[in-house]
């Protein structure tokens, strides 16, 4: 069951269309919403300055220009936030209400060590798809770190999500995963398509079976894999089976010391236009 959604926020321009997204996933389970606004600290934003007493005094002209600058961002995004919660009659709640009030929503403040804290304490985080590093970085804290599923937006809202929902399947500990992340979504879905490669044919019956035990009927599209980017593979047969979600395996390598994902993922991060759901 999905009961709270964490929307991690750095910036406003944004901020309407992932909240449509997360109220219609929260409207299917009467959950909570929490804006987490993520605030720089002006002091990590601006280097060190050793010397005069003029440069000291540079440095805290340049803090305070930071700060200012996050004030007013902060009350652009908050602006948004209110506005949002109330075209949509979402009530705000400093904290769980009884009787449940249906879908609510909370705001809260904190620095980037926050994210962490508090993606542990969510059922599903919800990230618009990464367009720049600090929002690649927010997604790999929250898969890699916190280990907690991530629900990747796409640039334009969406009427529905989790009404037709594929799988990209491959056997692996991530998928299984993930699709154990996404159960309370596939026990609702009208559809459910499972998607694999021939050669994986015996493992995606295995997951149609399993999923069976849990009244999900679902159905197999295999596919040829070739030298054809898989990523781009899953997302050609989710579009023509018209599904508004897909449910993958978050996989990443080591590279000269430095964590990146694998192909798919950088793929779906990349291009992904519906709703992804990944876990690690």
């Amino acid at each position: 069951m999905i009961k709270t959604i964490l929307v991690p926020r750095d910036a406003a321009e944004i901020t309407r269309r992932v909240l449509a997204t997360g109220l219609t996933l929260a409207r299917q389970f009467d959950a909570h919403i929490e804006l987490l606004l993520l605030r720089r600290d002006p002091d990590d934003a601006v280097p060190f300055v050793f010397g005069s007493l003029s440069s000291n005094k540079f440095r805290k002209t340049i803090t305070d220009v930071i700060e200012h600058q996050e004030d007013d961002r902060a009350a652009e995004i908050r602006h948004r936030f209110d506005e949002f919660c109330q075209e949509n009659a979402i009530p705000l709640v400093d904290g769980p209400t009884q009787p449940r009030q249906g879908v609510t929503a909370s705001w809260r403040e904190g620095e980037d060590e926050t994210l962490l804290e508090r993606s542990r304490l969510n059922d599903l985080i919800l990230l618009q798809r990464p367009g720049e590093e600090r929002r690649a970085s927010m997604l790999e804290t929250v898969l890699l770190r916190a280990k907690r599923p991530i629900l990747m937006a796409p640039p334009e809202a969406q009427d529905t999500v989790g009404q037709h929902i594929t799988i990209g399947w491959n056997g692996s500990a991530e998928a299984s995963q993930a699709v154990s992340s996404a159960m309370p979504l596939l026990v609702r879905a009208e559809t459910v398509t499972i998607l694999g490669s021939k050669r994986s044919q015996q493992s995606c019956e295995t997951l149609q079976e399993y999923l069976a035990w849990h009244d999900i009927n679902a159905n197999l599209l295999l596919f040829e894999r070739s030298g054809h980017n898989v990523g781009a593979t899953l997302l050609e047969q989710a579009h023509s089976v018209q599904a508004d979600l897909m449910v993958i395996g978050a996989y990443n390598r080591m590279r000269a010391s430095q964590l990146l994902f694998g192909g798919v993922t950088q793929h779906l991060m990349r291009y992904a236009d519906i709703s992804v759901l990944m876990a690690h």
